[in-house]
């Protein structure tokens, strides 16, 4: 057995290990392990599963924690993305960046920094319509969260109601949710007087916490906040400090210990003022947040596809521990990167029982000359995967201690392995036929992010390979009913939502079947805006370089990336069969205009749309509809004139309809008037 089968049985022991954990505490109230063994056996998954994504399965119980939606609760697109931010260790990185950002701005001596705490807690949103909490959201996927409104209401320090903005009907803020230490520990203590097993750490307990699907357990245990940021834009707020100051006077709990910084000076004073004293703090911090103060500057320098270019974290240094390598493994992405992984002689390291670590690429091991069974350190800090981030120059090597080089041919098909250019990652170019790039394209373009093939797992996957019934996503659109129900497992019902899975992701919009086609670089934020910028597959494959170069956010990485992917000739094929196939390889017209003639039914009318339309995606029907004069809103109110449903359309919208008598208004009748009023 090879290392990734044995990764492969690995990961489902752990998966079945893990949920029958969450069963027993979330369902049945019992603690069947400690806290502290569940939170290993979590962090072992979650490795195992980036180092072997193919693996990955949307039930994972990793799902449920660190950006990811959780399927218990309902989602809702964030109005402004929730970014992560850059970080660093390094205090020349910070000085770099001060410098960077004076030398984009129009008033650099006069331009000031405002440096907060990180806190470790969990992300959320809240939104407020006409001053009145409308709903509350975690972070999810930074695109997308959880609904947690009641969960938030249990938190005393959160207002109900502010002071309406004159300015925006909806107001957002931003806050991070926590258990205070003395809490934690307190709780604690009456769990082992109980005989009851104790909590790991408080941040783990914060987020289990919100995602209870009792909302009193925040009350009950005690979950607090902090309020950091204020998103929607206010003409009055010119500044970030105005914004902080804005929210403690909506009465919004705010930690003191934000500062306005003037210099660089000013910041590393604050950062090493911080270090000795963040243990004082009633929460954990694990570093410092230093943002653009001014705002119009901020605007100025935007984002990158993931995290603003006017704030950064400085992260503390991370814990560190010395052991032993033992031996190397290379791992093959679906992008043919192959990435070394060190498997060390198993050592206790901020919390977990560490056993792997990562080491980037051929030009890290080279870098630290590294042999086995050197002593090496490992470093845990802000990533999740420990990585050894240097060699013990002053152990004595021996006979067993073999130089590690860097494989010449791919583990998998054993085609010569390149580096291009100035990459500092070697990768397999056999994209074709090589079979851990086969599968881990066709996972990535099954993703819930992607094509949502929600039945399409690893294992189906796996299966269907076999039979050489697929090489490429384009092939799953061949399969037949017949076909599937030869699969091992596989019953006529099983197969039908397979079939059904497959004809239903011919309805992904265009941004997120270019996400799906796993073209280097090219993530979900990326995706969209190239996808709004060319309207079409066919535009974005003629570009050059130099009008990729114009997308907002697409830089040259992402530019050069994209013409490569789209110079090759099985690529072309490979979209050419996707468009036979029917999917959705251009964008809805987001201007389109509709002429009114006879018949104005939409004229003035306040409409609210719900589920899946036949025949049409919800962006085109949303402006079909403003075209014709309506306004178009998220939420059902007394003001509502229609529902407009498609299949399965959400349960409490209809209640809500319902409820306030509105009129409700389904496909078939929605054409008809159309039909009327463009006769």
């Amino acid at each position: 057995m090879d290392h990734t089968q044995e990764a492969e049985k690995k990961i489902k022991s752990l998966k079945k290990k893990i949920q029958n954990y969450n069963a027993q505490y979330y369902e049945n109230h019992r603690s069947v392990v400690t806290d502290y063994t569940f939170d290993q056996l979590l962090a072992e998954l979650q490795s195992l599963e980036q180092k072997y994504p193919q693996y990955q399965t949307q039930d994972s119980p990793t799902a449920r924690v660190g950006g990811q939606v959780d399927k218990k609760y309902k989602t809702i697109a964030h109005q402004y993305p929730m970014l992560s931010l850059s970080n660093t260790y390094s205090e020349e990185e910070i000085k770099n960046f001060v410098a960077r950002v004076k030398k984009l701005s129009d008033h650099p001596t006069t331009l000031t920094f405002v440096c907060e705490l990180k806190f470790d807690g969990v992300a959320v949103s809240i939104t407020y319509q006409n001053g009145l909490l409308k709903h509350a959201v975690t972070r999810g996927d930074g695109t997308q969260g959880d609904i947690i409104t009641q969960h938030i209401q249990r938190i005393p320090h959160i207002p109900k109601k502010i002071i309406p903005s004159p300015t925006a009907d909806l107001i957002e803020v931003r806050g991070e949710v926590f258990m205070p230490k003395a809490v934690f520990e307190k709780i604690n203590q009456q769990r082992i007087q109980n005989q009851s097993t104790p909590w790991s750490n408080p941040r783990n307990t914060a987020s289990g916490t919100l995602k209870t699907l009792n909302p009193q357990m925040v009350a009950d245990r005690s979950l607090d906040v902090y309020f950091y940021a204020l998103p929607t834009p206010l003409p009055h707020i010119k500044t970030h400090a105005a914004s902080i100051q804005q929210l403690i006077q909506w009465k919004f709990r705010v930690s003191p210990t934000y500062t306005v910084c003037k210099d660089i000076e000013d910041i590393m004073d604050y950062i090493a003022f911080w270090e000795k004293k963040k243990r004082e703090m009633p929460l954990d911090i694990d570093g410092i947040v230093i943002k653009v103060n001014e705002i119009a500057h901020q605007q100025k320098l935007n984002f990158t596809a993931k995290s603003p270019r006017w704030a950064i974290a400085y992260k503390y240094t991370p814990t560190t521990a010395n052991t032993f390598l033992k031996k190397v493994s290379y791992q093959i992405g679906r992008t043919g990167v192959i990435t070394p992984v060190a498997h060390i002689q198993p050592i206790h390291l901020a919390g977990t029982i560490v056993q792997k670590a990562s080491l980037h690429n051929a030009s890290y091991i080279k870098n630290l000359e590294l042999h086995l069974e050197d002593k090496v350190t490992i470093a845990k800090g802000g990533d999740i995967i420990p990585k050894i981030i240097a060699v013990d120059k002053n152990q004595k090597r021996g006979e067993k201690h073999i130089r590690i080089t860097f494989p010449i041919y791919c583990p998998a098909c054993h085609t010569t392995l390149i580096r291009t250019g100035e990459e500092k990652n070697i990768f397999c170019p056999n994209h074709l036929h090589c079979t851990p790039q086969i599968k881990g394209k066709i996972a990535h373009y099954a993703q819930k992010k992607a094509m949502n093939i929600a039945a399409l797992g690893n294992k189906t996957i796996d299966l269907l390979f076999e039979k050489k019934w697929i090489s490429c996503p384009a092939d799953l659109y061949d399969l037949s009913l017949e076909k599937i129900c030869q699969l091992e497992g596989f019953q006529q019902l099983a197969a039908k939502n397979l079939l059904k899975g497959i004809d239903y992701s011919k309805k992904i919009p265009f941004e997120k079947v270019l996400f799906s086609l796993g073209i280097r670089y090219v993530g979900i934020t990326a995706a969209k805006k190239l996808a709004q910028y060319f309207k079409n597959i066919d535009q974005l494959i003629r570009a050059s370089f130099e009008k990729l170069m114009e997308v907002p956010d697409i830089g040259e990485k992402i530019a050069a990336s994209v013409q490569n992917y789209f110079q090759k000739s099985d690529n072309i094929n490979h979209i050419l069969r996707l468009k036979n196939a029917g999917i959705q390889l251009e964008i809805y017209p987001e201007n389109k205009t509709f002429v009114l003639k006879k018949y104005p039914f939409f004229q003035d009318k306040k409409m609210v749309i719900s589920g899946v339309f036949e025949k049409y995606n919800r962006i085109f029907l949303k402006n079909k509809l403003e075209g014709y004069g309506s306004k178009v809103m998220t939420s059902i109110t007394t003001k509502t004139d229609y529902l407009l449903i498609g299949h399965q359309p959400g349960a409490r919208k209809i209640s809500e309809a319902k409820k306030h008598h509105v009129k409700i208004i389904d496909e078939q009748a929605l054409e008809k008037f159309f039909s009327d009023n463009e006769r």
